[in-house]
């Protein structure tokens, strides 16, 4: 609608602060507009969990790892939780189990074979912490295509990746390159990143992954480290800041 975007410019134009929802929404307006006054409201978390809750690491000697993956399954990243099914299908060393509100019918809509992981239904979003401390790895995919458009998969950031980073287990991320998601993660190291829409490439990761401790111990400093962006307090403090 052209007088909408008149509308909109203008009132850009008179504007001294834009919030938007995320770093990922900052960069696409300030990519299209050359304006400098964008300023991200993220979602945010009020209280760290305390560090007799974490479970730890899984380590480099396990058998089976069980992976964990929470969420709404959608337009997002159905596409690439599909492929990374595929990639663990026939792979004994990994069961993942899914946490969603999503039925299985429309699961199997979606193109999901429900047969390939555990669906253990609903979790409240105050016990996902609990939950995620029975596995060993956190699995955060993010669609590559599929019916959304280009910016937004360019511009999606999935609340649940607050949660896996507050965990204390690695996260292993599928996601495109030039998405908001992955400069994200590389930016912060805080998860084992998979840009290539290949199923070897999943795979590969997730066996360096699960045999490294080493690695698995650098990804959760990190994304401690990383959550401090998403702290209530801390983000509050941006929007004072900017409103003073």
């Amino acid at each position: 609608d052209p007088k909408a975007q008149d509308i909109q410019d203008e009132i850009f134009s008179q504007s001294e602060h834009i919030f938007v929802m995320s770093k990922g929404m900052q960069r696409f307006y300030e990519e299209k507009y050359q304006l400098a006054k964008f300023v991200p409201l993220v979602h945010t978390f009020d209280a760290y969990p305390p560090d007799e809750s974490l479970s730890g690491l899984p380590g480099a000697d396990k058998e089976v790892y069980q992976l964990v993956a929470i969420g709404n399954f959608y337009e997002s990243n159905i596409e690439a939780t599909r492929r990374f099914l595929l990639a663990i299908e026939n792979n004994q060393r990994y069961e993942l189990n899914v946490y969603t509100h999503v039925p299985p019918m429309l699961l199997r809509q979606r193109g999901l074979d429900t047969s390939s992981f555990h669906l253990r239904g609903f979790v409240k979003p105050e016990e996902v912490h609990n939950v995620l401390q029975q596995y060993d790895l956190c699995v955060l995919t993010h669609g590559f295509t599929g019916g959304y458009g280009e910016v937004e998969y360019r511009t999606i950031f999935p609340t649940r990746t607050i949660p896996m980073l507050l965990s204390g287990k690695p996260i292993l991320a599928h996601s495109p390159p030039n998405s908001f998601l992955n400069d994200f993660i590389s930016e912060n190291r805080c998860a084992s990143l998979v840009v290539e829409a290949s199923e070897s490439s999943i795979i590969a990761a997730l066996d360096l992954l699960s045999g490294s401790l080493e690695q698995q111990e650098q990804l959760v400093q990190a994304a401690r480290k990383t959550a401090e962006q998403f702290y209530g307090p801390n983000v509050v403090q941006t929007l004072k800041e900017k409103l003073a």
